[in-house]
Parts: C-alpha cells; sequence; structure tokens
C-alpha cells in the first residue's frame, strides 16, 4: 500500500513537471494569438544563441539570436516576422515585433503575463513611456530594462517608477495608492501594479 502510495505521488509529480514546462509547446508562433492559444504555427528544428557582449555592444539588439536549419525560412522571417519560439520549456520573444530593438529576448512566463529584460524602445503602441535620461547616448541603447507583457492582446509595460506614474496617472485611486507605496522600484511591486492596472481597464 505504501509503495503505490509513493508512485503515486512520483507519476503526479512527473505530470505537474511536464505541464509546468511545457507552458508553451515547442515551435515558432507567427502571431501573438497563437502564444495565447498555445498553438505554434510550425515546429521546424532551429537553434537558440546567447550573444556575446561584444556581438551586442557592436550591432545592438538584444540577448539572443535564432537560426533555422530549413533553407526555406528567411533571415527576414526569423528577424522581422516571428512573434516568438519555444524550445518546450524556454520561450524567446521576438523583440522587434515589440519595438524593442532586434533580435530575442528570454520570457518568463507569470500566470497570464511574460516577464522579460530587452532594449528600450523604438516605435511601439504599447505601455512604455521612455522619460529623458533614459535615452541617453549610444551606450544607454545597450542597457536591458525590464518588460511585462499581458498575453491577452500582448500590452507591454516597462517596470519603471517613471513608466507606471505615466501609465497609472488618468486612474485615480490607483495611482494615488502606488504613490504612496514604498517599494515603488521594486520589480515584484511593479508587476503587482500592472496587474491590477489590467483588471482596472479590462472591467
Amino acid at each position: 500500500m505504501r509503495q503505490f502510495i509513493l508512485l503515486s505521488i512520483f507519476l503526479m509529480f512527473c505530470l505537474f513537471s511536464v505541464f509546468s514546462q511545457n507552458l508553451f509547446p515547442k515551435g515558432t508562433y507567427m502571431y501573438c494569438e497563437e502564444l495565447i492559444n498555445r498553438r505554434p504555427s510550425s515546429f521546424d528544428t532551429f537553434d537558440i544563441r546567447k550573444r556575446s557582449g561584444g556581438d551586442v555592444a557592436m550591432i545592438g539588439g538584444n540577448d539572443f539570436s535564432v537560426s533555422y536549419k530549413s533553407k526555406k525560412i528567411s533571415n527576414k522571417k526569423i528577424n522581422k516576422e516571428i512573434f516568438a519560439v519555444s524550445t518546450g520549456d524556454s520561450l524567446f520573444l521576438n523583440c522587434y515585433q515589440l519595438g524593442l530593438q532586434t533580435k530575442y529576448t528570454l520570457a518568463r512566463c507569470d500566470g497570464d503575463f511574460l516577464i522579460f529584460n530587452a532594449g528600450i524602445p523604438s516605435n511601439t503602441n504599447s505601455d512604455i513611456l521612455v522619460i529623458g535620461g533614459a535615452i541617453g547616448g549610444a551606450v544607454a541603447a545597450l542597457k536591458k530594462y525590464p518588460y511585462i507583457m499581458y498575453l491577452n492582446g500582448c500590452r507591454t509595460a516597462m517596470l519603471t517608477r517613471e513608466n507606471f506614474t505615466y501609465l497609472l496617472h488618468p486612474y485615480t485611486e490607483l495611482y494615488t495608492k502606488f504613490m504612496h507605496e514604498k517599494g515603488k522600484d521594486s520589480t515584484d511591486v511593479l508587476i503587482r501594479y500592472y496587474k491590477e492596472y489590467v483588471n482596472l481597464i479590462n472591467q
């Protein structure tokens, strides 16, 4: 009996591990909707490479590059048209699609949200504001900032106090609550407030 219970617990643990590591099945996601539905559009074989500091400094962009073994997939498609790729246990977002420079970044899933680091915004319609000195010179272009994406619609916000002061300002009660928060620079605090903001605008 005891062995049966231990075996059951082991199998449940294995099943939980499989599902927890496979939030986004392995494959190529061309659109945000495919990511939401966990349905990749293709299952081509690809490689992901962590870029060196020198490569990032010289060319710019984010920390990971993606290449495909199939010659049918062009560099243009890889760099500009693909939304994300998943290895089955890790998800990489194409920052060009988000208006956050080029190349890919590793994203962490937190329920309906993705947390990641990326470069400064270029052209984007997301919940991002870069204020003053945040883009002061070429060196700043190499700096990475924390972001959060709400999967339903793929709204993205930069996790900085300056950005949230601007973002929450039209919502008096939440803005006041945020302004009285002691840890306004904490990523955990900013994530919590962005979730409240999303719930508020979705009401």
